[in-house]
């Protein structure tokens, strides 16, 4: 390994994600990243063989009585994964937890304009900010946009999630950005439940990469952050790894289970917050076990109290 080589490594265990986005958003050096990983990966083939789980799971077959399990929302030309993807896994937990009686839906909308610690709204945040907002001051429920279901619905509005081509209609890009306020009332008017009242707290704790299956098998969803390139928008369908692109964002995405393809290749079945026109019907499959694109260094969840 030449010298520049061990400097870039290096240097990525100790800079910021931001900046380590940067420092790999060339392709060589990134898929240089990537087959360390890989090799590692072969090496210690043990570490990611949990004991007493199944080959494949799918945590909306599991836990059947809770539908929102399977539901896909669209973040619109808004950099929110970080809060939808928490509101979504934490509604699930509530309704695992509870044996299906309690079925909130809890809001995105109220983590992306409340919570100044997220990061800075519509440009985008950290996942584990989010459940740390659950933790210490709660969510309120609201569903996506246009729904008028809870107390603070999503309001940004729907759009299409493609590298802009000619004949892309509602792209994404061409939609203005804004961030919502912060409003600490219910802005849906046919919600019954006053603001103050409609709260939901719970715990918040990190998931080592090592045990996230096990923690999915056992209560639900969790939620994992990766670097996103060009190349994962144009996704349609099979295990996704990176390729080739530049980079564009840090996308948060909520895990629902694993399984192996038909060549023996291990993946993540995720959530993303793309629309159901995305990918496969808004799902999609991330190689696991390899840190493909850093998901397995960010994994977060929490517990209802």
């Amino acid at each position: 390994m030449s010298v520049v080589n061990v400097v870039i490594l290096l240097t990525c265990a100790v800079i910021s994600i931001g900046e380590r986005c940067a420092a790999l958003s060339d392709g060589k050096k990134y898929q240089y990243a990537n087959n360390i990983t890989k090799n590692q990966r072969s090496e210690n083939a043990s570490f990611w063989d949990p004991l007493d789980l199944p080959k494949s799971f799918d945590a909306r077959a599991k836990w059947y009585k809770c539908s929102s399990i399977g539901q896909i929302y669209d973040q619109g030309n808004c950099k929110s994964s970080y809060a939808i993807s928490v509101a979504s896994a934490v509604t699930d937990r509530i309704c695992i937890h509870s044996n299906g009686l309690e079925k909130p839906t809890l809001s995105a909308q109220q983590i992306l304009s409340c919570c100044y610690l997220c990061g800075s709204g519509c440009n985008g945040g950290q996942h584990f900010e989010s459940w740390d907002f659950y933790r210490r001051h709660g969510f309120v429920s609201g569903g996506g946009y246009g729904s008028n279901k809870g107390c603070q619905p999503y309001t940004i509005e729907p759009c299409q999630h493609v590298n802009e081509g000619l004949g892309v209609e509602n792209a994404c890009s061409r939609k203005p950005l804004y961030s919502p306020k912060c409003n600490l009332k219910c802005s849906n008017p046919k919600y019954g439940t006053r603001y103050a009242k409609d709260n939901h707290r719970g715990t918040h704790y990190k998931v080592p990469g090592y045990t996230a299956m096990k923690e999915i098998y056992e209560n639900g969803p969790i939620t994992a952050s990766f670097y996103m390139h060009t190349d994962f928008i144009d996704y349609r369908s099979g295990v996704y790894s990176y390729q080739n692109g530049t980079y564009v964002t840090t996308q948060a995405v909520k895990i629902i289970g694993w399984g192996e393809d038909e060549n023996g290749t291990p993946y993540w079945l995720a959530a993303n917050s793309f629309n159901v026109y995305w990918g496969e019907n808004g799902f999609f499959k991330i190689r696991r076990g390899a840190n493909e694109c850093y998901i397995e260094e960010s994994m977060h969840a929490g517990l209802p109290l």
